[in-house]
């Protein structure tokens, strides 16, 4: 019974991470992209 329950509970995060993560790695990306461009702008103007 406990153990159905816990690979119950493993399989549903499992199905939740990719969902949570997916914004979370475009959110990632979007900043390392920001402060890569203003990088590049102080290098240009400098």
């Amino acid at each position: 019974m406990d153990r159905n329950v816990i690979i119950i509970g493993i399989a549903m995060a499992a199905s939740f991470l990719p969902s949570l993560l997916v914004p979370f790695m475009a959110v990632h990306f979007f900043v390392v992209m920001a402060f890569m461009f203003i990088y590049i702008e102080r290098e240009t103007i400098s």
